[in-house]
């Protein structure tokens, strides 16, 4: 593919007025703020587009993870979440031991003043369990003093 070809793939990131008012947003306090992030906006308004662009801004700081969509069950989030950190590794069932093993993982990988993030785009897909057990992950990462965000899109 040629650099036109890929040019006219991904148009070129444009500081609009609103994106210049949320970027700051985004950053402060990052990595030592309350654990959910959310940014919302019509559809189309360039959300997703806006999420990538932080975390590019944001790439030594940061050690992203997108959530599939549709994000799993409940039950296998935590799991999800291990194989994605750790690149592909076998999926954990068990609920409280997954979540162990990535705070384990996310502890000795992430390295000091980075921040693990849970990128869930299309968050209003998600249902309650869903998002109860993402908050569960991030106490539990809180009580561990392992720096883990979530944004939600």
């Amino acid at each position: 593919m040629s650099a036109h070809e890929n040019s006219a793939a991904t148009p070129p990131f444009l500081m609009t007025a609103p994106v210049r008012a949320v970027l700051p947003e985004l950053q402060r306090e990052f990595g030592s703020r309350a654990p959910f992030v959310l940014l919302t906006g019509d559809a189309g308004s360039g959300r997703s587009w806006l999420a990538s662009e932080w975390i590019e801004r944001n790439s030594e700081r940061v050690v992203p993870v997108v959530l599939a969509d549709p994000a799993p069950a409940a039950s296998l989030l935590a799991g999800a979440l291990l194989t994605s950190f750790q690149d592909g590794a076998e999926v954990v069932a068990d609920q409280v031991i997954a979540t162990e093993h990535l705070l384990d993982t996310l502890a000795g990988s992430i390295g000091v003043g980075r921040v693990a993030l849970v990128v869930v785009d299309d968050a209003d897909r998600m249902d309650d369990a869903q998002l109860l057990e993402l908050g569960r992950i991030a106490d539990a990462a809180i009580a561990r003093h392992v720096a883990f965000e979530v944004l939600l899109v």
